[in-house]
């Protein structure tokens, strides 16, 4: 009996500790989603993986393990094709490396007072 009682006090500390590193940041979570939310091509199917709140399991995302941060995003060849607003990954205050390498993407650059030029990636 004490040890199903030991058991259920660790796995009382332990789970909270595993489910804090795989849910994502409010703030990472609306960066992803506005990324996401404008691909056409590959980002269907992106968006479709991209489901639910724990954006640290999703694919092509890393997180930092203490602070649940998204650190890394990598979505090499996926297809993924669209502007990206610079709004929307600006929003990854903790992102280290970024590679969207071999995608039909166009970047969203701000040219004037409310005039965006347009750049491919």
């Amino acid at each position: 009996m004490v040890k199903c009682w030991l058991l259920l006090l660790f796995l009382a500390f332990l789970l909270p500790a595993a489910s804090a590193v795989s849910s994502c940041h409010p703030d990472d979570l609306r960066a992803l989603r506005g990324f996401a939310g404008n691909l056409s091509g590959g980002g269907i199917l992106l968006r479709a993986a991209w489901s639910g709140a724990s954006c640290c399991n999703w694919e092509g995302v890393g997180c930092d393990g203490a602070s649940g941060r998204v650190t890394t995003l990598c979505l090499l060849g996926r297809g993924l094709a669209g502007p990206i607003p610079g709004a929307s990954l600006a929003g990854l205050a903790r992102l280290e490396s970024l590679n969207l390498a071999n995608n039909r993407l166009v970047a969203l650059v701000e040219t004037g007072p409310s005039v965006p030029a347009r750049n491919r990636l």
